[in-house]
């Protein structure tokens, strides 16, 4: 049998702003980027010296992209990785004397091993640039970037303009790390409304990401139930959820590209039932009994000691981690996934007489850092996709090339947060923010239209500073921070902090004045977006004005 369709797997990285910040801070930084973003890199080279396809499609936030070509927040990575591996060595120390237990002591040095393995790959083979790597294994055509946008900002609640400076922010970062503009964009959350598409097409985007219910309607599935491995699945258990996705069913499939509305952006919608094999809370790979236990730390260090064990137990009762045990049920999860993917495709072409394509699309700090042992599983799950020659792996933009879209939909509006909907990101304890969002967002389009040729290097200084502001404060950190419970008031904190700052900057503005001093001061703060164009911020020219 030949073809049967395609596999794409969509990656979505992305942590908060959190340079020189105090709560937990960095450190949010540099867990993800010592047990998920090195272990995949570091996976994807092993993948392309054993000649298997590598071919996914990674998305880092620009605000991540910032974070990770900061110099500074680099350099402090190391301090973070010789704390890890003392505190490790102190375990081992520890549980080799009085506290004597062998099966502890060995899993201190199991994990004081990848440390070290991490901070030779880091210094010996990428030379501390992640940004680098990644750049070289897409132009090596490896792998896909796709870009997203600026702060992470919650999409369909922004004014048009902000989206627009949104997107066009994101696309300036994205080039300036990557050397090249993006073909893909993740809309942040998988959060679309209409319109979304225009926006995209004028900025040059191509293809974009949505879930299935988009395409589908019906009731939402996957991570919109709410039901999720991770921090999204606290929004349900803390909320009854007001804002729902309705939408009638439809005959549209998640199989399916489709060019969205009148434009010639694609949209690929996710599969609820692959990606809900990872995902799933309660039927997911991650909370098998022998995978490791995310939750319970070692009082010591820190450190993880604890499989998943059953379900509903007490930490108390949880059992010793086996790395043994676990490896057994990577190979097996990779298998039934590779095989359920043949499935699915092989049904549809059965069906419909056509090729198919199975997308699936994660929070990538869900694989290493939440789940210990996901970046092994998406190393053999690549392998065994590998053996079937009925499934193409490939990107994203690949996929849409070997199976063009059927034709044009009008896509619901929609998103993964819980009710499939925007209540993660709008509810009754972080509602509050968004009438101040709207309001800066306006005040900056026109201070961007007032100040648009001003050829004063002050002014200019000082505008940009409060476009940086403008964006920082739009992040949908702030309120799913909040909607979590994660870091509550970290979030209150760090959006008035922003907004404050952008209040300052915008009324100097106002009255006809600059700061030039005060906005190289908090430029240093922060240190994002050194190219922003404050013209990215006025209102957008619809084709009747053209």
């Amino acid at each position: 049998m030949g073809l049967t369709g395609v596999f794409s797997l969509v990656l979505h990285g992305h942590i908060p702003y959190v340079r020189m910040r105090y709560f937990r801070g960095e450190a949010w930084l540099h867990e993800a980027l010592l047990f998920t973003y090195l272990p995949l890199l570091q996976t994807l080279y092993t993948l392309q010296e054993d000649n298997v396809n590598t071919h996914v499609t990674l998305s880092f936030s620009p605000v991540l992209l910032e974070q990770l070509a900061d110099p500074d927040l680099i350099a402090r990575f190391d301090a973070f990785l010789d704390q890890r591996i003392a505190a490790a060595e102190s375990d081992i120390a520890y549980y080799g004397g009085d506290a004597f237990n062998e099966h502890l002591r060995y899993l201190a040095a199991v994990q004081r091993d990848a440390f070290n393995e991490a901070r030779a790959f880091w210094h010996e083979r990428i030379d501390g640039s992640l940004i680098g790597a990644l750049r070289l294994l897409q132009d090596a055509g490896r792998i896909e970037i796709a870009c997203s946008a600026a702060t992470h900002a919650y999409l369909p609640l922004l004014p048009e303009s902000a989206v627009q400076a949104q997107i066009r922010a994101g696309i300036a970062a994205y080039t300036r790390h990557f050397g090249r503009p993006p073909i893909s964009f993740m809309l942040p959350e998988h959060a679309y409304l209409p319109g979304l598409e225009n926006v995209l097409e004028r900025a040059g985007i191509g293809l974009f990401f949505v879930e299935g219910h988009a395409v589908r309607g019906g009731e939402p599935t996957g991570a919109a139930t709410g039901d999720v491995f991770g921090g999204y699945g606290a929004v349900k258990r803390q909320y009854a959820i007001t804002d729902r996705f309705a939408a009638d069913i439809r005959p549209n499939s998640t199989r399916d590209a489709y060019t969205v509305g009148s434009s010639r952006v694609v949209a690929l919608a996710r599969s609820h039932s692959a990606s809900y094999q990872v995902w799933g809370d309660v039927l997911g790979y991650p909370g098998d009994f022998d995978y490791r236990d995310f939750f319970r730390k070692a009082g010591t260090s820190r450190l993880n000691y604890w499989r998943v064990t059953a379900n509903n137990i007490a930490d108390e009762q949880k059992d010793y981690y086996h790395p043994d045990w676990a490896g057994y049920k990577i190979d097996q999860h990779a298998e039934h996934f590779a095989h359920m993917v043949g499935d699915l495709l092989r049904n549809y072409q059965a069906k419909h007489n056509k090729r198919g394509i199975v997308m699936v699309s994660y929070p990538m700090e869900l694989f290493g850092w939440r789940w210990h042992e996901g970046i092994d599983w998406i190393g053999a799950t690549l392998r065994q996709l590998a053996y079937n020659p009925e499934v193409r792996v490939a990107t994203a933009s690949e996929a849409v090339t070997l199976i063009p879209p059927v034709g044009a939909l009008a896509l619901h509006e929609s998103s993964w947060g819980a009710g499939g909907r925007h209540f993660n990101w709008n509810n009754t304890d972080n509602a509050w923010m968004w009438d101040e969002i709207r309001l800066c967002a306006d005040r900056m389009e026109t201070l961007s239209v007032r100040y648009a040729s001003t050829t004063d290097a002050d002014t200019a200084a000082t505008l940009a500073q409060a476009a940086r502001e403008c964006l920082l404060l739009q992040s949908g950190d702030w309120q799913l921070l909040i909607a979590t419970g994660e870091a509550r008031m970290y979030a209150i904190t760090r959006f008035a902090q922003h907004v404050e700052r952008f209040d300052y900057f915008a009324e100097i503005l106002e009255r006809g004045e600059s700061a030039p001093a005060a906005a190289a001061e908090f430029y240093a703060l922060d240190r994002v977006f050194p190219d922003i164009d404050p013209a990215w911020f006025a209102a957008p020219r619809k084709e009747s004005d053209q």
